[in-house]
């Protein structure tokens, strides 16, 4: 994420005489130089760690530091550097061997050591190049107490042999393609890195016990004067190999010589094949590069180019003392090449949180945009809908008012759909009678044909009305009071070719105590009809042609579930057969009676 790819530190490196600070920007691929600073501790009067520590925020406050996050280096003679190369292997076991490896660098020290591991890329024989960095915890905790103490955000210490490498490789990239070895030597005022790096890894880092005092005693004691004035002095000074007698030659001898123990070091430790390659370049840094004349003495005593390595300053000019807080700050913006951290849980994690706290701010604001948004449009949707409501609310006491109106409108629907009934039945009556009469019709010429061949008077239907009315023309069945409850105000029974002469009758006759009136609503529709057949039958089976002619008559559109009335539903009406029998007994052939019951299959 961009957010926290982009960020700003500051490097800083407490030096002996002087602090240096380089503020770097990075974007997580390349960083900017943003500024770069030295304070100066001589001439500011600093003579202790502990007068550092209160000038060093007064000091960055005064430069708009105060609020970055720091870097801060260890010197290298209070740490310790070792490559090891470890066969493939997985995090977990790897993880086991650099802690073993630990330990073993540790020794039998009762001390707590914090440390941390790089993994290089393989060269140099080496399949897996580990560059370990480890440090006392004490030297750690000592190195940050008064940074903290002071408020500053300490964010990370790292080791200054490996910010040293670290600077190198992003100043000069084009050393990552060689395979020569480069030297690399900060020179302090009491102490001096070394650092040889080749092929992107860092090959060796160690420390000389000497730096530009060494020149400033030999100077003050061949020359006779004060350290002040030999301090002054060695800004003059110009080291000529010509005259190998002069103070600063005999400086420089002691410093070739420590220096050439340390080459001696490396070399026994590092394989063959790569010592044979030698040092193709010296690079110088720190304040001792200010040495005229010392980088091509070195270059000629070790047979190689030299080369004094810089960072632009403030008022723009190379400066070497800057190289090692560039490297720390190359480090704080996620951008060295050797990540070592030798800070303690508790300062990863505190700058840690301050890291991910723009992603919490913006998480933050952003959660309470979403709010706002979400509240606004909720507002909106609320006000929204109790406008609908309102509307509603409207809409429905409207309709109360309209509910009286309504109940009055459909009551007197009602009262006309009562009053139409007795003339919608008639024609239904009508219209359903006729139907009947056509289907009792067709049903018996499918029986016995068109009566050419002499069958037609086979079958005789000789009484038809709907079933209300036959079972209202029963005799002798209960008294008129019985009658009358079961069907309550019954007007006589209506045929349908007589229900116009008694609706006359009723008209012209109504006092007549013989005439009921029906209401409306009692007016119920044809639902069956009762049918009296004569049919001339064997003896033998009497149904036959009664069967033929229910089978019939439940096979036609109109009727369905056509069957014999049962017997006793018939008493009653013997009234009905009694005209036709003397009329059968004329016949040779013997005539039987039937019933039938046919319920409409569509009710009107």
């Amino acid at each position: 994420m961009n957010l926290l790819r982009n960020r700003k530190a500051l490097g800083l490196d407490l030096g002996q005489a002087a602090v240096k600070a380089v503020l770097l920007g990075g974007n997580g691929q390349s960083a900017t130089l943003e500024g770069a600073r030295v304070l100066d501790c001589r001439s500011e009067g600093i003579i202790d760690e502990e007068e550092l520590s209160r000038e060093l925020r007064p000091w960055l406050e005064r430069n708009g530091w105060q609020s970055q996050e720091i870097t801060v280096g260890i010197p290298q003679y209070l740490a310790t550097t070792q490559i090891s190369d470890f066969s493939t292997a997985s995090q977990r076991s790897l993880e086991d061997l650099v802690a073993f490896e630990t330990q073993q660098l540790a020794g039998l020290s009762e001390e707590n050591f914090i440390y941390d591991y790089h993994a290089m890329p393989a060269a140099f024989g080496r399949e897996l190049p580990m560059l370990i960095g480890i440090c006392r915890e004490s030297v750690v905790n000592d190195r940050a107490a008064p940074l903290l103490a002071n408020g500053l955000r300490l964010a990370d210490l790292s080791i200054a042999g490996t910010a040293l490498a670290a600077a190198y490789l992003d100043l000069r990239p084009e050393s990552n393609r060689g395979q020569a070895a480069h030297l690399l030597l900060d020179i302090g005022v009491e102490n001096s890195t070394v650092a040889i790096v080749g092929g992107g890894n860092l090959l060796y880092s160690s420390s000389l016990n000497c730096g530009t005092d060494r020149f400033v005693q030999i100077l003050a004691r061949e020359l006779g004067i004060s350290a002040e004035e030999a301090e002054k002095e060695k800004s003059r000074l110009t080291i000529n190999p010509a005259a190998p007698a002069s103070p600063g030659m005999r400086a420089a001898a002691i410093f070739e010589s420590e220096l050439r123990s340390v080459v001696s070091q490396w070399q026994s430790e590092e394989q063959p094949d790569t010592v044979q390659l030698g040092l193709e370049k010296i690079c110088l840094c720190g304040g001792g590069a200010l040495i005229k004349g010392l980088a091509p003495l070195l270059a000629q005593k070790f047979e190689c180019s030299s080369e004094i390595l810089s960072i632009p300053n403030r008022e723009g000019q190379p400066d070497p003392t800057l190289v090692i807080a560039y490297g720390l700050a190359l480090q704080g913006v996620g951008l060295s090449a050797f990540n070592i951290s030798l800070a303690p849980p508790q300062i990863r994690s505190r700058a840690h949180r301050r890291r991910r706290f723009p992603l919490l701010a913006a998480a933050v604001l952003l959660l309470a945009a979403i709010t706002t948004v979400a509240g606004i449009r909720d507002y909106r949707r609320l006000e929204n809908r109790q406008a609908n409501l309102n509307r509603n609310l409207q809409l429905v006491e409207q309709s109360e008012q309209m509910i009286p109106e309504l109940e009055t409108m459909v009551a007197e629907n009602q009262l006309l759909e009562r009053l139409l009934l007795p003339y919608v039945e008639k024609g239904n009556r009508l219209r359903t009678l006729t139907e009947i009469i056509a289907t009792l019709g067709v049903s018996r010429a499918e029986i016995i044909g068109d009566g050419s061949n002499g069958e037609f008077n086979d079958v005789w239907i000789v009484y038809l009305a709907d079933e209300k009315s036959f079972h209202a023309g029963k005799e002798g069945i209960g008294n008129e009071r019985d009658r009358r409850e079961r069907e309550p105000r019954r007007r006589p029974p209506l045929t349908p070719f007589s229900a116009d002469r008694r609706e006359d009758s009723a008209r012209t006759d109504a006092g007549d105590s013989e005439t009921e009136l029906m209401t409306a609503t009692e007016i119920q529709p044809w639902q069956s009809f009762v049918a009296a057949v004569y049919t001339a039958s064997p003896e033998e089976d009497r149904f036959a042609q009664v069967r033929r002619l229910i089978e019939a008559l439940n096979q036609t559109e109109l009727l369905k579930d056509v069957d014999l009335l049962p017997g006793p539903d018939t008493v009653g009406r013997e009234d009905v057969f009694r005209p036709w029998l003397e009329l059968s007994s004329l016949q040779n052939m013997v005539y039987r009676r039937f019933t039938l019951r046919l319920p409409i299959k569509r009710i009107q």
